[in-house]
């Protein structure tokens, strides 16, 4: 048994939600089953797909491919300047432990078995590297695996071209840098990802068949009132058991609190739970859950409903008392009296009206306006902005990014205008962080264990954007630590 030391995945980025990925197009012959999304740019022909079974999205040469074609050469390349171990250029016949492996050929064959033991670690990883090819025997190639080793952590760099020969049983990620072909009956656990030539199937199985990531968001639905709190559980499972450490994100993706979002890391369980409290107003929430599996891909959970209600409750009326009435006592009657004649009245001579002269109104003056002054206004102070802080993960890319610009001027011209975007994620590794920025063309990976200050790694590579007339290149690559401020520099390639 060979041994070396166990190195970190390959981070494939979109690429990872693909089976099969072309350069210059895809060829197929006879009935193919394929697992997984399909792709091919530049070139966006595809022959023979009337006889593939596909469960996955066709994406020939839209966007999506153009994505993923620009993390495979991330991926490619990342793979291709680990540090490796010699071995010999036969596999077969061998077992290998956990690590990075060439041959002093720059080939690979495979020959009847090759056995890779994980040593009961779920997240043991191997990368084989090829200066030229990668060939397996017809009929009698076997890539087996035992002890927790799962397929979508081995990865094959090829410097040219593979070729999986006849009815092999193959296990693994293809990154080779030319072109891809899989002979009649061969069966492919894994990917098959040409950078810049053509892939070619002949009855084939390929994708992930045996690892398989999932995430489920429960409860499913709620109803409450508003102001007070709702939980949501997510479990993660890979193969059929619990993820554990793996960091969930939750998003409210409409409703009243649609924006608020959360994170959690899955327990011994798998699960990871995220609670909100409503903002008081009634409506329907749709939260949906995330996590981004050891491959790099995101995986998205389904989506669950929390109802918020305003309950008014109806007063209760009052009771009105109605009081007793009094008895009123009955009247007693008095004798009706004795009239008295009236005596004639003699009219009073009505007095002849005297006329009062009307007196003369004299106008009433209109009183001159005054006039009010008008209030001088005092200008509104500008506030002060105040600088956002930026965390220690952000502050780590820009002293390393600093450094390669003042000891290492000759990539000044490649660091102008940097905007960066990306963050925390999931490697699947248990016990550790890894943080992840891009901006253009620049991949700054920042990796350290979670303990009390931590010495963190940093690789940092510049790849030059493929055109018609040249592939993508890698033309910056560095490596170090940080810790404390103090950076010290392990590796730096600069190939214009």
């Amino acid at each position: 048994m060979v041994s070396a030391v166990s190195p970190t995945t390959v981070l494939l980025g979109t690429a990872a939600n693909f089976s099969v990925l072309a350069g210059s197009g895809i060829t197929n012959t006879g009935p193919t089953t394929i697992t997984g999304d399909v792709g091919t740019f530049p070139t966006t022909s595809e022959t023979g797909f009337g006889s593939v079974t596909l469960h996955g999205t066709n994406h020939m040469g839209d966007s999506v491919t153009q994505g993923a074609k620009t993390d495979l050469v991330i991926a490619y390349n990342d793979a291709a300047l680990r540090t490796p171990v010699t071995v010999p250029t036969e596999l077969g016949g061998t077992t290998l432990t956990p690590g990075v492996y060439n041959s002093l050929s720059g080939t690979f064959g495979i020959t009847g078995t090759l056995t890779l033991d994980g040593g009961g670690d779920p997240n043991a990883v191997f990368i084989f590297q090829t200066a030229s090819t990668l060939i397996t025997a017809a009929s009698g190639s076997v890539v087996s695996l035992i002890n927790g080793t799962r397929g979508c952590n081995v990865f094959w760099q090829v410097g040219s071209s593979a070729t999986i020969d006849t009815y092999s049983t193959f296990v693994g990620n293809i990154l080779a840098y030319t072109s891809i072909t899989v002979n009649t009956g061969a069966t492919v656990d894994g990917r098959v990802l040409a950078l810049n030539g053509a892939v070619t199937l002949d009855s084939n199985t390929i994708g992930q068949t045996v690892d398989f990531d999932s995430i489920v968001l429960a409860p499913a639905t709620s109803i409450n009132p508003v102001g007070t709190s709702h939980t949501v559980t997510a479990r993660v499972v890979g193969t059929g058991d619990p993820v554990v450490g793996s960091n969930v994100t939750f998003t409210v993706v409409s409703g009243p609190n649609a924006g608020l979002t959360g994170w959690n890391i899955t327990g011994s369980n798998g699960q990871a739970s995220f609670t909100y409290t409503s903002n008081g107003s009634p409506g329907t929430d749709t939260i949906q859950a995330s996590f981004v599996n050891s491959q790099g891909a995101t995986v998205t959970s389904n989506q669950v409903t929390k109802t918020w209600t305003t309950c008014t409750p109806k007063p209760t009326p009052t009771p009105t008392c109605t009081p007793k009435p009094t008895c009123t006592p009955k009247p007693t009657c008095t004798p009706k009296p004795t009239c008295t004649p009236r005596p004639t009245c003699a009219p009073t001579p009505t007095p002849s009206p005297t006329c009062t002269p009307r007196p003369t109104c004299a106008p009433t003056p209109t009183p001159k306006p005054t006039c009010t002054p008008k209030p001088t206004c005092a200008p509104t102070p500008t506030p002060t902005p105040t600088a956002t802080p930026i965390s220690k993960q952000e502050q780590i890319r820009t002293d390393v990014m600093n450094y390669i610009k003042t000891y290492h001027r000759e990539t000044a011209q490649y660091t102008q205008g940097c905007s960066w975007t990306g963050g925390l994620v999931n490697t699947g590794t248990v016990g550790a962080a890894t943080y992840k920025y891009l901006s253009n063309g620049w991949t700054v990976t920042i990796t350290y264990p979670i303990v009390t200050n931590p010495v963190y790694t940093v690789t940092v590579t510049y790849v030059r954007p493929a055109s018609w007339f040249m592939p993508a290149k890698v033309i910056v690559y560095w490596q170090g630590t940080w810790q404390n401020g103090a950076i010290g520099q392990t590796n730096y390639k600069y190939t214009p």
